[in-house]
């Protein structure tokens, strides 16, 4: 998982957060890339979602269903720093390093190993 992150770190265009969350927006909102409102630490936020391990295994997604729902304030760090540094109306790549996502333990569930890199699609609908 840390090889396929320092991948897409050296990616043409990917900004890197100094927790080591990687964010490469496939598509712009609908101001255009680097344009529109941002969520703050606060926001409640809509959005679609596809998060995977490093191998492709697909953990949790609302692809083919409803879009989810989700206070800023309750979802792992990476996931609010990546999507702080991301416009309404954009679709972005998250690459996420496990002291950003899970950790060592992993959930409780097993779906996610300790130590985990997570990469998640995510489109943010509304803010």
């Amino acid at each position: 998982g840390n090889e396929m992150l320092q991948n897409m770190v050296q990616t043409e265009g990917v900004i890197t957060l100094d927790t080591g969350v990687a964010i490469h927006v496939l598509e712009p909102g609908p101001d255009g890339y680097g344009q529109g409102t941002y969520p703050t630490a606060g926001s409640v936020v809509l959005i679609h979602y596809h998060g995977t391990l490093s191998d492709g295994t697909v953990f949790d997604s609302t692809l083919g269903g409803e879009p989810a729902k989700f206070p800023l304030a309750q979802v792992i760090p990476g996931w609010r720093d990546g999507i702080l540094n991301m416009h309404q109306g954009e679709t972005a790549m998250l690459g996420i390093p496990p002291e950003q996502a899970y950790g060592v333990e992993g959930t409780p569930d097993g779906r996610i190993p300790g130590g985990s890199t997570l990469f998640f699609k995510i489109q943010l609908l509304e803010i």
